[in-house]
This record gives C-alpha cells, structure tokens and sequence, in this order.
C-alpha cells in the first residue's frame, strides 16, 4: 500500500473531529441563549435533532462520496452547475467575513479585563483596533505555511482555549449550584412560551451549531476518508452537545440574567471564579481558542472560493497558491476586507446592537448555504458513477434519506423566519419589529447578490440547470421508478411513440413524468380541440398537448384524423407523437390501426414506450418501421408488450 502520509493524508478521525470542533465550539453564542435558563436545553436538543445531525449526516455522504477538495462548492456544483456552486461557496465566505468581527471584537474584550486584572487600566479604542488588527493577520500570515501546522494549532488551540476553559467553567458552576447560590432560575418550565423573542433563540442555537461542513475542506488530506470522516462527524457531534449544554447552564448558573450581556456574558461568567491569577490564566487559553477558532476559519472556506476562481470567477493572478499549497493572495484580499470592517465596529456607537445583527445576518447567509447543501445531497443521492457508489449513505434507506434532509430543509426555513423576529432583550436595538425584518432581509440579500452577479471569464460548467427535469426525475425515483430510453438519440427529431399499455388514468401521470425528465425530447400528444378552455387549455398545451379540430374541412383526406396529424407531424420541424394503440383503457383485442398508418404516410419509424407497473419501469423501448404487413408487423410489436404489466395487467395485452 502507497504511504498516505507522503501523499498529503496526514489527518484521522480524531484530528478532522477536533479540526470540526474548533470549527464549531465556541463560548461567543452561549449568552445569547443563556438568558433562558433550562429552555436552553429544549432550544439546543431541538437544533441538534432537526438541524445539526441532518446537516452531519449529509455532509458525511456527500464528502465521502465525493472525496474532493473544495468541500460545499464541490458538492452544489456537482448537483446544480458552478454558478449555483459558487453562490453556496460566496455565501459560506461573506459570513466568515461578518463573523471574524465578531471574534475579534470577544477577544479585545477578553484582552481589556486582563488589562484590567493586571494593569488596573482599560486599553484605548486605538489600541483595540491594532490588537484587533494584529490578531487577525498573524492568523492569515500563519496560513501562508503547510496545512500540518494549522491542522496543529486548531487541535491544541481547541483543546486548550475552548475545552478546558469550558470544563473549568463548569465545574464552578457545579460547584456554585450544588452550594445553592445559582442564579439559575428553577425548571418551572422547559418548554418555551408563546412569546417569539424566546422562539427565536431557536434560530440562535442553530447558528451556534454550524460550521460542521468546514472538515470537508480537508477531505483530499484525510486517510481512507470514506470511513474516517463519518466517523469524524459523529464524534464531533457528541462532543459539541456536551459541552453546549452544559456550558450554557452553567453561564445561567454564575451570571444573573438581568445583567447578562449578550457580547461578553461568556468573559462575565468567567470573571465568577474569584481568584485574579486563576481569571487571567483561563481568559489567556479562551484567547488562544479563539485564535484557533480563527485559524480554522481564515483558510478553510476560501479552498472552495479558490476552485470557483480557478474555474473562471477570478482573476488568473488572484487564484494562485503559495509553493506550500496556501491561497496567499485571497488570503491578503480577505485580510484587507476584514480590516476595513473591524475599523467601523471599533468605533461604532452600539457595539452590543451591532454584534447580534451581524449574528442573525450571518445565520441567515448560512441557513440559504445550507439549504442548497441539502437539495444536493438530494440531487446526488441517486447519482452513483463506479468509482463513487461505495461511499457513506445516510442509512435506512430511501424515505428515512428523504426524511432526514427534509427535516435539515424544514428546520433552516424555521430559522430564517424566527430570525426576523426583534430581540426583546437586545434595547439598544431602537427601531420597530417591522424596520428591523426589513433591515435584516435587505442587508442579507445585497450580500447575496454579488454571488449571482459577478462576472466568469469561461463557459466551463455554466450549464442552465433545468429544475423541471430534476424533479421530474427525483419525483419517479422517491416514488422507485426506473426511467430508461434506450432508443438512439438520432431517431428521436420525429417519430410516432406508442404508449402501451394503457390501462389507467396513472398513465397520463408517469407518462409526462417521463416527458419532462427528457426535456430534450420533443414529446406530444393528440387532443380534441373541444377540451382546450381557458384555462384548461394553458395547462395542456405546457404538457404537451396539441388540440385536432376533427371537424376541419380542405386537409387531404377531409375529416381523416390520419392526415390531418400526417400533416401536423410535416410541419413540425421535431416532434414524437405519442399515441394510445389501444384506443381505451379498457381490454381490447385489436388495437387500433391510426398509428402504423401515421407512421406509413409520414415515413417515420414507431417507437416503442412503455409503463411497467410490475417492475416500476418506464421509457422508450426499441423502434421498428412498417413492412407493409400490417397485421403481421402489429403482431410483432405486441409481442414487445406481453411481458409489460400496466396498472390493471388484465386490461393489457394477452
């Protein structure tokens, strides 16, 4: 066996587990649920059963199935061209932008109470800024180096600044409960109540348990990731509900609600443990996991921005990475970015307002990434090319699949529509509950525009995606029907398709399934001109339908249907006339002539279609011309047909 670590796979389950963690734990969210007390635990438990482990889930199939670097860009990419891929991939990057502010801003605040401790003096706004600044960019310059030493320091960093500042705070607040001076109010109730500002912490908690996809960056650094990373992703999802639940109790424990601060709750729940030196030794490991926390997410999202800009949506010059592998020159651009916006949250006048709006922004930029993640897992779900079909699968099998993903979908639209509702608790936030839903929506959507808007320089991959046909075609699989068209490619400009056996209205219902999962496929049908009303008649002619005026005079042949459609089929320039041989749903022993006389007068072969209800099949079969023979060649074709079951087998071809 080739040494995977000569390779570049130098990670196992426990590193891409802790490289998740870092990813996701953090102390910065807790204190905005903690003022909940123990309906925290029901905000979390809920967010980890229909968000968190639906989103593990899938993206453990998807990045075991598709071992490839660039994580969620891959993946939609994969399912809904580079355009959609990149939209997912820009939205993951502008809320990392929006995010590093916010722990920025946690750790300066981290390094003004030890300040305070040790120099009995607060640092200045300016210098803030240059800490602020200073933090950010030893981080990015950290990444310029080989992906082992960052992969080091998210480990240790989590480990030491996020873990055991996490087990010291709740061991004193086991200790602080168990002596009765908790100021955790009593489990009267669990549930929420009906007010929507305590509701909307559900979308909080979600926004605390995101970032699991970001391990998938590492998968081409991953040993034999098609079984390590599942395993990484259920060992990263018990530890997090730990150490959320516990540590967001134990906040309530040692901070009173009413002064609890939203921004810093964490760092006041900290400053409970009395002892100065004890303070100031665990709030220099919370700012080493901080930098952690940053180290993880400074380069991990921009590996996918990175395969979108070598794809054409950036400059050549921009999408070039250092002889260590790094992205050097988007991580320079992101850093002048970031800077730009940490110098307007120093100096803003509601640091607190302006912290939880930039939290619901950038859960709501996720919650629309995450979104497209689920509809391609979906998409990709039935998507098995050789060499990807052993990969992880979301167990149980099709609708526990479906399930599960619609619950992930279910649960993101929730958030986003909590996430409009107004704080109760955040007052300086001085505007009513309809601005604030306008100035949310308003500030997401302009920074989702520049995913759709940005220029690419190539065509590669910028297929129009046609959601008609997926989901046509995932409609048949969810319901296990096979679609099959093996006639050539070449015979389908024109032709007469018969549709056998017709023993059911459901015919109509898979028949245009079928029709729109090829939407290449010029495929009509007949009907009489009488049933085509407003607005019935907009529906059909979307479905195919063509009306015939049967009492139409001056054709050749007068009233005769079969020149009348000979003459339709002339003047069309494609098209595959589907027909009914039967004539009825009903038993019948000789079909109808119509179609091989159709096929003789305008020289077009007969294409075989067929619903096997039995074997839940369904396509165009082979194709064949007339002979002249009439009743020997109609013999031939149902003989096609007698081992195809329809809906009702004894109405069908005997």
């Amino acid at each position: 066996m080739p040494d995977e670590n000569k390779n570049g796979k130098v990670l196992g389950a426990v590193s891409v587990a802790m490289i998740g963690i870092s990813a996701i734990f953090t102390l910065r969210n807790l204190p905005c649920i903690a003022d909940s007390g123990y309906q925290s635990i029901f905000f979390f438990s809920v967010a980890m059963l229909l968000f968190f482990l639906p989103i593990s889930m899938a993206c453990a199939e998807l990045g075991s199935r598709f071992p490839k670097q660039g994580g969620v860009y891959i993946w939609v990419s994969e399912a809904f061209g580079v355009r959609i891929g990149f939209v997912a991939s820009w939205l993951e990057w502008i809320n990392n932008t929006l995010y590093f502010t916010m722990i920025l801003s946690l750790m300066i605040f981290i390094c003004d109470h030890i300040c305070v401790h040790i120099l009995q003096t607060k640092i200045s706004k300016l210098n803030q800024l240059l800490l602020m600044l200073g933090f950010f960019w030893s981080m990015t310059i950290f990444n310029f180096f080989p992906l082992k030493y960052s992969s080091l320091f998210s480990s240790m960093g989590t480990i030491l600044g996020a873990m055991i500042p996490a087990v010291v705070l709740i061991s004193v607040a086991i200790y602080t409960f168990l002596n009765g001076k908790s100021h955790l109010p009593p489990p009267t109730m669990v549930m929420p109540d009906s007010n929507l500002g305590n509701v909307a912490k559900f979308s909080l908690a979600m926004a605390a348990l995101t970032g699991i996809e970001i391990s998938s960056y590492h998968i081409p650094n991953i040993k034999n990731p098609r079984k390590t990373y599942p395993k990484a992703m259920l060992l990263t999802a018990l530890i997090i509900f730990s150490l959320y639940i516990l540590s967001t109790l134990s906040i309530a424990v040692l901070v009173p609600a009413d002064i609890l601060d939203v921004s810093q709750g964490s760092i006041q729940a900290i400053e409970c443990l009395g002892n100065k030196s004890v303070v100031c030794a665990v709030e220099i490991m919370m700012l080493i996991g901080m930098a952690s926390y940053l180290n993880t997410w400074i380069i991990s999202p921009l590996k996918g921005l990175m395969i979108a800009g070598q794809r054409g949506f950036f400059p050549k010059n921009l999408v070039k990475n250092n002889k260590h592998g790094s992205p050097q020159r988007l991580l320079i651009v992101q850093g002048v970015l970031v800077s730009f916006m940490v110098i307007a949250f120093v100096f803003i006048n509601s640091p607190e307002a302006a912290f939880w709006c930039i939290e619901i922004v950038s859960s709501q930029l996720l919650m629309i990434m995450y979104i497209l993640v689920f509809a391609a897992c979906i998409q990709l779900h039935f998507m098995k090319p050789k060499e990807e079909s052993d990969g992880y699968k979301i167990p149980g099998g099709r609708y526990v699949f479906f399930t599960v993903i619609l619950i992930g979908i279910f649960s993101c639209v929730v958030s986003l529509l909590l996430a409009l509702i107004k704080p109760e608790n955040i007052t300086t936030i001085n505007f009513s509950s309809k601005k604030y839903a306008i100035t949310i929506i308003g500030v997401t959507i302009c920074l989702i525009l520049p995913g759709f808007l940005l220029p690419v320089r190539t065509k590669i991959g910028l297929h129009k995606y046609n959601w008609t046909k997926q989901c046509s075609m995932g409609i048949a699989k969810l319901l296990g029907w096979e679609i099959h068209n093996i006639t050539p490619p070449t015979a389908c400009q024109k032709a007469i398709v018969i549709l056998a056996p017709h023993t059911s209205n459901w015919d109509f219902f898979y028949g245009m399934l079928f029709k729109f999962s090829y939407p290449d496929l010029k495929i009509r049908f007949a009907i009489k001109k009488e049933v085509m009303f407003f607005p019935l008649s907009y529906i059909m002619k979307a479905l195919g339908a063509i009306p015939i005026d049967r009492n139409k005079t001056g054709l050749k042949g007068g009233n005769n249907m079969v020149s009348i459609m000979a003459d339709m089929i002339n003047d069309s320039d494609s098209i595959l006339l589907m027909i009914a041989p039967e004539g009825t749903r009903g038993y019948a022993k000789r079909w109808k002539t119509g179609f091989y006389r159709l096929s003789e007068t305008t020289k077009l072969p007969i294409i075989l279609g067929y619903i096997n209800y039995a074997k839940k099949q369904m396509g165009l079969g082979p194709m064949c011309y007339p002979t002249g023979s009439i009743e020997k060649d109609i013999a031939d074709i149902q003989d096609f047909y007698r081992g195809i079951s329809g809906k009702y087998p004894e109405q069908g071809v005997i």
